[in-house]
């Protein structure tokens, strides 16, 4: 990035690792609440299977029930495995995906403060290595390919 265009990609990486950070936040307090009401939610369906059991019978039997409607509870057990196998996927790529961006966020926070640009610090990081080869071992650029 060189000095015309790292005040908008400086922003867009600090949207783009402010919305990723919420999104792993957000993600993981629902895992975290979803596994504490898993108890809950298993004793409701219970009861609703029971309701739709006791609903089906009325219906068997000609009841004023009978419209031929189970409680909906043979989708909500499904429902209930893709919403958790689809949250177990997001927060999968979520996760590697937030890390990546805060260190490349940090490092160009980094850039920020000493005053660099991307391309200024691996210029000036270039020669100094180059200079410090040379120092070390005069000849070290003239061996070649061999």
């Amino acid at each position: 990035m060189g000095h015309r265009n790292y005040k908008s990609f400086f922003l867009f990486l600090f949207y783009v690792t402010c919305a990723c950070v919420h999104a792993l936040g957000v993600l993981s307090a629902h895992a975290i609440h979803s596994v504490g009401q898993d108890s809950h939610r298993s004793q409701r369906i219970k009861a609703a299977q029971r309701k739709a059991a006791a609903a089906a019978a009325a219906a068997a039997g000609g009841g004023p029930g009978g419209l031929g409607r189970g409680g909906g509870t043979e989708g909500e057990d499904g429902g209930v495995v893709v919403w958790a196998m689809m949250e177990v996927a997001c927060l999968t790529l979520c996760f590697p995906l937030t890390i990546a961006l805060v260190m490349l966020f940090g490092w160009h926070c980094y850039l920020v403060f000493n005053n660099k640009t991307t391309i200024e610090h691996y210029e000036g990081q270039g020669l100094t290595l180059v200079h410090f080869s040379a120092q070390r071992n005069r000849f070290l650029l003239h061996k070649g390919c061999i």
